[in-house]
């Protein structure tokens, strides 16, 4: 039996790696990138980042930055965040001790956030370390966290708007439709 040649075992091995680490990249000021379908995030944590880095060519795609246990002190405005994450929906920045909780007013008004500055979240403790949530357990929680302050957000725009009519007219026909559907099946 012959020998792969040189080449051809660098061609391969260079597509496992390329396919293995397709969804994670390197990005930003030391951060990860992850690009998977279900929720891509930009994971910039327990580092000592005083700011958020701001792109130079907007990154789209990624729908939450994770920028927990830094030492950031605020965020950019919200229109620069836009432009340069056009796909942002929140930004996680629990664990930041020194950040000015004032600054956040006007950007809450365009994007999600989950941090210390709120009475009803718990403060995180960067130094502790869960042996039964990985740093994936804790993603998950926060971005579930995070994901429920977008509806809330939401909710109350309708609200403000005078949708919340509506908005129960569309609930009541999938309710309707579900029980609709439900009998149907079942008989």
């Amino acid at each position: 039996m012959t020998q792969p040649s040189r080449g051809l075992r660098f061609l391969l091995l260079l597509i496992i790696v390329s396919t293995a680490s397709a969804a994670t990249l390197p990005c930003l000021d030391d951060c990860i990138c992850e690009r998977d379908e279900e929720s891509p995030l930009i994971r910039c944590e327990n580092g000592d980042r005083q700011k958020l880095e701001i792109p130079s060519n907007a990154m789209s795609g990624y729908q939450y930055i994770a920028f927990t246990c830094n030492d950031l002190r605020q965020l950019p405005p919200a229109a620069l965040l836009k432009a340069a994450f056009p796909d942002i929906q929140g930004i996680d920045i629990q664990g930041n001790p020194l950040f000015n909780c004032s600054s956040l007013a006007n950007i809450r008004e365009e994007i999600a956030i989950l941090t210390d500055c709120d009475a009803d979240t718990k403060p995180i403790q960067c130094d502790v370390i869960d042996k039964d949530c990985d740093w994936k357990c804790k993603t998950l929680k926060k971005l579930r966290e995070l994901w429920n302050k977008v509806k809330a957000s939401f909710v109350k725009k309708m609200k403000d708007w005078g949708a919340e009519e509506t908005m129960n007219d569309i609930s009541n026909w999938f309710t309707r439709t579900y029980q609709t559907l439900a009998a149907t099946f079942s008989n």
